[in-house]
């Protein structure tokens, strides 16, 4: 039997989450815990360089120190993508610029490598 905690989440709009019963719940995705869905839309968040959103995950729970798939940091990837209003509320969250990925790159390295110079001085 399918319970909210047991769907899942696929979409989410620049302000808030789509959802049955105050839970996220949209189209096919793969099943998220109570617990991991603010991660889920906060990673999706990042890569889209929403700062509503991220701000959203973030109060709904997200962890400023979740990682993607290849060990990247939220902050490592809104740095890569210039995002610099993502970036600073990120770091107001608490994200720790001094992380560093599996290849021991850090936030900064990230952005500098992308061309987002203007984001260096705030990583460092």
């Amino acid at each position: 039997m399918a319970t909210p905690l047991s769907r899942s989440i696929s979409c989410m709009s620049s302000s808030a989450f789509c959802g049955v019963a105050a839970q996220p719940v949209c189209r096919a995705a793969r099943p998220v815990s109570a617990a991991s869905w603010p991660n889920a839309a906060l990673l999706k968040a990042v890569k889209q360089a929403d700062p509503t959103a991220a701000r959203t995950a973030l109060q709904a729970g997200a962890s400023p120190q979740l990682r993607d798939g290849q060990g990247r940091t939220v902050l490592m990837l809104a740095a890569r993508n210039g995002a610099r209003e993502v970036v600073e509320l990120l770091l107001a969250a608490g994200a720790p610029r001094s992380d560093r990925d599996p290849a021991g790159w850090t936030a900064a390295a990230h952005a500098e490598a992308r061309g987002h110079g203007e984001l260096v001085d705030i990583l460092r």
